[in-house]
C-alpha cells in the first residue's frame, strides 16, 4: 500500500493553520488518497494486517467457542432458552421478560442471536434423519448439548468481526493506523469472551457501533483551523454529474441510521442514551458543514431516518405482537370490517390490545424501584468506580487524561481564535501561533500526546468522550447496575485511547504490559473459571442420564433393583442451570425411539440457600433419583433422613465468587456431582 499522508498539520492539543506549502500538501493529498481507496478491497485489507493481529483472532475463536465460563444468566436465560422451545420444543423455564402478561423483551432479539442458529442445526438433524432413513440405517442426534453451545457462539464470534472491519473503515477515513487500533481492540477480553456470548447487551454494543460508524463516515468535512477538508472529495465537475447518485447515497445512508436506532431500542431501550450524542452531532455537521449546510437538508434527512425508524418499529412490533398475544387474524379483520373506520387511529384503538411494545414495557418496569429491588440494588457509583474499571481496566485511567487533554485544547483553540480575530496584523497572529507551539510543548500528564498522526479531529474526540459520559451518567441513574450494561462502551474507548499504547515512552510499553496483563486475567477467570462446572454438568447428565444410548445404568449398582422413573436434578450455591442444555422434548421423550427411561425430569435451582432448605428439599422427594450438584463437598457427609447420598464425579475448575470456598486449592475449584436416593 502507499504511504499514508495526513491531510492537517496539527498539533497534539491543537490544530493550527499550516503554512502555504502545507496547503499545497493538502490539495493533492485528498485526490491521491482517493486512487487508494478506490483501489482498496478487503483483500488489501488482509494483507495489511501484522501477524500479531492472527494470533489475537485464533485466541478469539478458540476462547469464543471452547470456554466454559459462565459470566451471567441472562447470556442463557434471554435467548436460547426462549428460541430452544420455539424451534425445538424443549421444556425449558420462560423467564419473566418474556412473559405474554408484561413482555420487555422483543422476540425478534434471540431470534437473530440463537434462533438462526439452532434453526440450522435443525435443517441438518433433518436432513440427517432422512439421508439415514432412506438408507435404512439408524439416524444419529447433532442436537447435542456441544452443538446447542457452539452453534450460536460461532454466530456471535463471527459477528464480533464487525468490530474489526469498523475500525479499519474509521481509521482509513481519518488517515490513521488502523493496524495500532486494531491490536488493542482484538486483544480486550471484551471481545475475546463478552462479544462471544448470547447477551442482548452484545447486541446493544454491536448496534452502537454500527450506528458509531455510520455517523463519523457520513460524508461531511472534517473541520481543522477554519478549513473544511473532505475526505475522499471528488473534483467539483464530478460532484456535479453524480448529484443524484449523492441523494441516493445519502438517502439510504439515513434510512439505514433510522433502522439501526429502532433496532437498538428494540434490543434494550438503553440504547438511547448512548445515541443521543451521536443524533446531536449529525444534525451539528448537518446545520454547520459546506457541502450539507440547509434547513431543508436537515429537515430531509430527519424524516428519512423517520422512515427507517418507523418501518423498523412495525416490523418488530407485528412479529413481537404476534408472538406473544398470538391473535387471529380473521378475528382482527372481523372486528375491523365490522366497524366504521374513517382514520388509521380508529383502527389502532381497535387492535391496541393486540399490540405489543417491549421498549416501553421494560422502561415502565425499571422506573419502578421495588422491580429493581427485586434483582438488586446498587450505591450509584458502582458503574464509575467498579463496573466500568473492571470492563476496560487501565482504558479508565486514559479515558481520565483524555477528558484532561479535550479540555485543554478546546481552551486553547477558543483562546487562539479569540486571539487571532482580535489581532489588527498578520505579525501579532503569526507571534500569537508561535507563543501558543511554545505552550503547547511543555509536556504534562494529561496532554501526553504529540503524535498528531494518532489523533482524531477536536471535534470526534468530542463526540466519543460524549458517547462514554452520556452512557455512564443515564446508567448510573438506575438503582441496579451490573457491568454488562456498559459493554456499548468499549468500541468507543478503544478509539479514544489506543495511540496511548504506541507512543515511543517507558511509560507506554509498561502500560502496554499492564493491558495484556489485566485482559489475560480477566479472559481466564470469565471464561473458563468463573461458574464454569454449571454448563459442563448439565451437557454431561443430558449425555448420561437423560439421553444414555447404552444399556448400563449410569448411577451405581445398587440401584439396579429400583429402577424410578423420574429424575430430580437440584443445584445449590451457582447460577441458575438453562435447561434447554438437557435437551428435555415432553413429546418425545416417552415415545418408542426414546433413549432416555426416565418419564418425568425436574430441574430445581436453590440458588445461594442455605443447607437446610437443600435438606428440606430431599426430604419432600420420594421414589426418584436425585442428583445434588453444589461446589459444597459436605453435602457427601450430612445427615438425611431416608436419604444417602455418593460422590458420583466432579468439574474442574469451578469458582462461585458468591460463595467462595475457605480455601482456593484445587480440590476446592470445583462443582461436584451427588446422586442421592432412598433408602
Amino acid at each position: 500500500m502507499k504511504s499514508r499522508k495526513h491531510i492537517s498539520a496539527s498539533t497534539s492539543n491543537d490544530n493550527i493553520s499550516t503554512s502555504s506549502s502545507s496547503g499545497s500538501n493538502i490539495n493533492s493529498s485528498p485526490n491521491k488518497y482517493n486512487n487508494s481507496s478506490r483501489g482498496s478491497s478487503f483483500f488489501n485489507f488482509i494483507k495489511q494486517l501484522p501477524n500479531s493481529y492472527y494470533l489475537s483472532v485464533l485466541i478469539r475463536v478458540l476462547v469464543g467457542l471452547l470456554s466454559i465460563g459462565y459470566i451471567h444468566p441472562d447470556e442463557y436465560f434471554q435467548s436460547p432458552e426462549i428460541t430452544s422451545n420455539l424451534i425445538f420444543k424443549y421444556n425449558t423455564q420462560k423467564p419473566w421478560e418474556f412473559s405474554s402478561d408484561f413482555p420487555c423483551r422483543s422476540i425478534v432479539i434471540p431470534l437473530l442471536n440463537t434462533g438462526i442458529s439452532f434453526y440450522s442445526l435443525k435443517l441438518i438433524q433433518n436432513v440427517i434423519d432422512g439421508i439415514t432413513t432412506s438408507i435404512g440405517i439408524n439416524s444419529f442426534s447433532i442436537t447435542t448439548g456441544h452443538a446447542l453451545i457452539i452453534a450460536p457462539r460461532i454466530y456471535a464470534v463471527l459477528s464480533s468481526f464487525l468490530l474489526d472491519w469498523y475500525i479499519y473503515l474509521i481509521c482509513k477515513r481519518y488517515k490513521l493506523s488502523f493496524q495500532k487500533s486494531l491490536m488493542i481492540l482484538s486483544s480486550s477480553w471484551l471481545i475475546i469472551v463478552f462479544h462471544s456470548r448470547t447477551f442482548s447487551n452484545t447486541t446493544e454494543s454491536l448496534l452502537v457501533s454500527t450506528l458509531l460508524t455510520l455517523i463519523l463516515l457520513y460524508n461531511s468535512p472534517i473541520k481543522e483551523d477554519n478549513q473544511e477538508i473532505l475526505v475522499d472529495k471528488e473534483n467539483n465537475n464530478s460532484k456535479k454529474n453524480n448529484s443524484n447518485d449523492n441523494n441516493s447515497f445519502y438517502f439510504l445512508k439515513n434510512i439505514l441510521i433510522g433502522c439501526i436506532v429502532s433496532f437498538g431500542i428494540f434490543s434494550r431501550f438503553t440504547f438511547v442514551f448512548f445515541a443521543a450524542p451521536m443524533g446531536i452531532y449529525l444534525f451539528y455537521i448537518l446545520l454547520t458543514k459546506k457541502p450539507n449546510r440547509s434547513y431543508m437538508n436537515l429537515v430531509s434527512t430527519i424524516v428519512n431516518i423517520l422512515i427507517g425508524f418507523i418501518n423498523t418499529s412495525v416490523v418488530f412490533i407485528l412479529i413481537d405482537s404476534y408472538y406473544f398475544k398470538s391473535p387471529r387474524l380473521d378475528i382482527l379483520y372481523a372486528k375491523i370490517m365490522n366497524n366504521s373506520i374513517s382514520n388509521p387511529y380508529q383502527i389502532y384503538l381497535l387492535i391496541k390490545d393486540y399490540l405489543v411494545f417491549t421498549p416501553i414495557n421494560s422502561l415502565l418496569y425499571n422506573l419502578d424501584p421495588n422491580n429493581l429491588a427485586l434483582h438488586g440494588i446498587h450505591n450509584r457509583l458502582t458503574h464509575l468506580l467498579v463496573n466500568f474499571p473492571m470492563m476496560v481496566g487501565p482504558l479508565c485511567l486514559l479515558l481520565f487524561l483524555e477528558t484532561v487533554n479535550i479540555i485543554q485544547t478546546l481552551k486553547k483553540k477558543k483562546k487562539s481564535s479569540s486571539s487571532s480575530s482580535s489581532s489588527s496584523s498578520s505579525s501579532s497572529s503569526t507571534s500569537s501561533t508561535l507563543k501558543m507551539i511554545k505552550q503547547n510543548s511543555i509536556g504534562n500528564i494529561a496532554s501526553i500526546s504529540n503524535d498528531k498522526k494518532e489523533l482524531f479531529p477536536i471535534n470526534i474526540r468530542v463526540l466519543l468522550m460524549s458517547v462514554i459520559i452520556f452512557g455512564l451518567f443515564f446508567l448510573s441513574m438506575a438503582p441496579h447496575q451490573e457491568a454488562r450494561f456498559l459493554l456499548p462502551l468499549f468500541f468507543p474507548s478503544i478509539l479514544l485511547t489506543y495511540r496511548y499504547f504506541y507512543f515511543n515512552k517507558t511509560s507506554s510499553r509498561v502500560l502496554l504490559v499492564i493491558w495484556i496483563i489485566f485482559n489475560m486475567i480477566t479472559t481466564l477467570f470469565f471464561g473458563f473459571i468463573h461458574q464454569a462446572g454449571v454448563i459442563p454438568s448439565l451437557i454431561y447428565i443430558s449425555n448420561q442420564y437423560i439421553h444414555n444410548t447404552s444399556n448400563q445404568n449410569p448411577l451405581i449398582p445398587s440401584l439396579e433393583t429400583f429402577n424410578p422413573t423420574t429424575l430430580h436434578i437440584i443445584y445449590l450455591h451457582t447460577y441458575m442451570p438453562p435447561s434447554y442444555l438437557l435437551a428435555i422434548d415432553p413429546n418425545t421423550m416417552n415415545g418408542p425411539n426414546s433413549n432416555s427411561k426416565y418419564q418425568n425430569i425436574t430441574l430445581i435451582d436453590l440458588g445461594g440457600h442455605e443447607m437446610s432448605v437443600l435438606v428440606r428439599e430431599l426430604e419432600k422427594i420420594k421414589n426418584s433419583d436425585i442428583l445434588v450438584l453444589s461446589p459444597n463437598k459436605q453435602i457427601l457427609y450430612h445427615q438425611y433422613r431416608d436419604k444417602t447420598c455418593q460422590f458420583i464425579n466432579s468439574f474442574w475448575p469451578h469458582l462461585t465468587t458468591e460463595d467462595p470456598p475457605q480455601s482456593l486449592t484445587l480440590d476446592n475449584l470445583r462443582l461436584y456431582l451427588f446422586h442421592c436416593y432412598d433408602i
